[in-house]
């Protein structure tokens, strides 16, 4: 049995993170919210009891 092994590709060749769209792509989605969790207690330096444990994500519209 012949096994594949996966080639980890660092995330900067993949988007650049300081284009807004691939940023908003990444942390702006729900399908990714654990990965934006992570990332807003890593930056706001939030543990134990004071960390954030979920988020909402809001629509924004132009109502008429």
């Amino acid at each position: 049995m012949r096994s594949t092994l996966l080639k980890r590709i660092p995330l900067e060749r993949l988007m650049d993170l300081k284009i807004d769209y691939a940023f908003k792509q990444l942390f702006g989605n729900e399908k990714n919210k654990n990965i934006t969790v992570v990332f807003l207690n890593a930056i706001l330096q939030k543990t134990g009891r004071d960390r954030i444990k979920d988020i909402s994500f809001l629509r924004h519209g132009i109502r008429c």
